[in-house]
């Protein structure tokens, strides 16, 4: 009498259900990688979000290099008053 593969009742389990268990295993794995990978839509939607913050960041540069000109300048009139 044969056995047949999906006898779970076996001794000794058939190497087809083994297999079929570390595939299993490792297709959860995979899934478990892939899961937070972003799609397409929000990987460009993050894209767009990135170029955004660097033009805020370039923005921001520029404004904090001329508040420092004046500041310097600032400073330069103030030791001018203190000292006189």
């Amino acid at each position: 009498m044969r056995r047949h593969p999906w006898n779970f009742q076996a001794k000794r389990p058939h190497y087809a259900v083994v297999l079929m268990e570390q595939m299993r295993d490792e297709l959860r794995a995979v899934h478990e990688l892939v899961a937070d990978v972003p799609t397409r839509g929000e990987f460009n939607e993050l894209r767009e979000d990135v170029r955004q913050l660097q033009a805020d960041v370039t923005i921001i540069k520029r404004a904090v290099g001329e508040h420092s000109g004046e500041l310097a300048r600032l400073d330069s009139r103030v030791s001018t008053l203190e000292a006189a």
